[in-house]
């Protein structure tokens, strides 16, 4: 939906350009917006810093996981063996288990999501000004991010140069 929503404002701009604009050269430029923020240093930076972060985190929570495979295991091994009794009692003890590990899991998702987000909103910031300073001082008309493309010209993708001027903005 929100591709849609982003190809029709591309359509838009590009149709409101008048067709002698087009002919005088629209300069156009594509970037991808994900790879700059992954593979530039800043980026790389945030995702070290975000792994660390919750390494810790996901451990403990790997952990947990295991821990209720086994007890899960436990309890389809010794169907028919036990009493129902001791067998209803396990599988207590494992959904109180599976509904704290749930919750843990989903706060760990949340704290993550709002660190990343903490953590990608100044890059997101530096790229939009690096993406304007780049168009301004290369005469680029409009640099639209690649995934809002259906089809692009490789001699159009400005993804390398721009993430050469993000590594070196401060």
């Amino acid at each position: 939906m929100r591709n849609m929503f982003r190809l029709a404002v591309i359509l838009a701009v590009v149709c409101a350009f008048p067709l002698s604009a087009g002919a005088a050269g629209l300069k156009i430029g594509f970037v991808d917006v994900q790879t700059v923020l992954v593979n530039s240093k800043t980026g790389k930076a945030a995702t070290n810093q975000l792994k660390a972060a919750f390494a810790a985190q996901e451990k403990k929570i790997d952990e947990k996981g295991r821990a209720l495979q086994l007890l899960e295991k436990d309890i389809v091994s010794q169907r028919g063996i036990v009493s129902n009794d001791k067998l209803m009692k396990k599988q207590a003890d494992f959904n109180k288990k599976l509904t704290a590990f749930q919750k843990s899991m989903q706060k760990y998702q949340q704290d993550r999501a709002q660190k990343e987000k903490a953590l990608m909103q100044p890059l997101f910031k530096k790229f939009n000004k690096v993406v304007t300073a780049f168009a301004q001082d290369n005469g680029y008309d409009i640099i639209f991010d690649v995934k809002t493309a259906a089809y692009a010209k490789q001699t159009m993708d400005l993804t390398k140069q721009i993430t050469a001027k993000f590594d070196q903005t401060k």
